[in-house]
């Protein structure tokens, strides 16, 4: 369909629409003029509804409610089809409560389907529930889904989503800060990618390994160790085609130099992740990189320029799907007004 029908085709639905409200409101008014700008105030609000409508409900929304209606038709295949399609979209999207709904919808479609559909059941409960309710902050349900699809990946050899499932345990663990665990999944999560076969997947694996342990070590203050890992992992992601994952790389060497008290290195390399992150609008390392930037804006006490980065991550993180940058956004509001209230005194 042309753009030329889909006008046509627009102006003729929006005649009748119109035709129909002022046969329907002067029936009832019983009058001609009364009934036309009574059918014009329906059209209006119409239009109005359309436009909140798309306003509002974005294509993840969208996308949510098709696959919905999938569901509730009993097409079960295709809910998993089309979730599994979607699945990293709306993860760079940042759309994590479509993707964890979804995914929701993708276990119960799997539960129906069985066996066949095993693969499906394993990554859902792992990745589309387990991992984005941790990165939403739900860190006992994230772990709960995980747990459950570590159980069928072992039970049916899947042993990358074992890797997986345990490497996420681990992520859990670090971001309530109980290192020990953490450091015992993240061993399990090496033991397990061991075990897989030479290729793809297992360079996947053995790069967000490294980049787990960077992150276990920036934790821990270890730096040098976190800038070796940090390296190792840069060195196996250059081997794969997409590259978001340079923006994530970029601010981890960007803490590194902040933590060593080197902030004009660190916002080099902050600034250049939040170039990758917004080319690939890759919206969760949007917000990332513009915290940290707003760290060293006001370490170096210029809150014009915090304050700046920390509109830029309010519109990435405004309505909380992303949990740690929504706290990070929140500490950082109050510690800029602490900072202008601080330097008022001292005029």
């Amino acid at each position: 369909m042309n753009d030329t029908h889909k006008l046509t085709v627009l102006v003729e639905r929006v005649l009748a629409v119109t035709a129909a409200c002022i046969a329907i409101a002067q029936a009832i008014i019983g009058d001609w003029a009364m009934g036309i700008a009574a059918a014009l105030c329906l059209l209006l609000i119409l239009l109005l509804g359309i436009r909140l409508r798309d306003r509002f409900l974005g294509l993840d929304s969208l996308v949510q409610d098709e696959i919905r209606k999938l569901h509730e038709a009993g097409r079960h295949r295709q809910v998993l089809r089309w979730g599994l399609s979607v699945s990293r979209a709306l993860w760079v999207a940042g759309s994590y409560r479509a993707r964890r709904t979804i995914g929701d919808l993708m276990v119960k479609s799997a539960e129906r389907l069985g066996e066949s559909a095993i693969d499906g059941h394993i990554k859902a409960l792992i990745d589309d529930c387990g991992w984005t309710a941790i990165e939403m902050g739900d860190l006992d349900a994230g772990e709960k889904c995980i747990l459950q699809g570590l159980e069928l990946a072992k039970k049916h050899g899947r042993l990358p989503m074992v890797a997986k499932a345990m490497r996420h345990i681990a992520g859990k663990y670090l971001r309530s800060r109980n290192f020990a665990e953490a450091e015992k999944w993240i061993r399990s999560a090496k033991d397990a990618t061991t075990a897989v076969p030479n290729g793809a997947d297992k360079d996947e694996l053995l790069a967000e390994l490294h980049y787990a342990r960077c992150v276990l070590c920036l934790a821990k203050g270890d730096l040098p160790k976190a800038e070796k890992e940090i390296t190792v992992s840069e060195t196996l992601y250059s081997r794969f085609p997409n590259k978001e994952w340079q923006a994530k790389i970029k601010i981890r060497i960007g803490e590194v130099n902040y933590l060593r008290g080197n902030v004009s290195g660190a916002v080099s390399h902050f600034g250049d992740a939040q170039v990758i992150a917004t080319e690939h609008d890759f919206r969760r390392m949007i917000a990332k990189s513009g915290v940290w930037l707003t760290r060293c804006a006001l370490k170096e006490s210029n809150y014009d320029l915090a304050d700046k980065y920390l509109l830029s991550v309010r519109s990435v993180v405004f309505g909380g799907e992303m949990g740690q940058e929504k706290a990070d956004y929140a500490a950082l509001c109050s510690e800029l007004a602490d900072a202008r209230r601080r330097a008022k005194t001292h005029i």
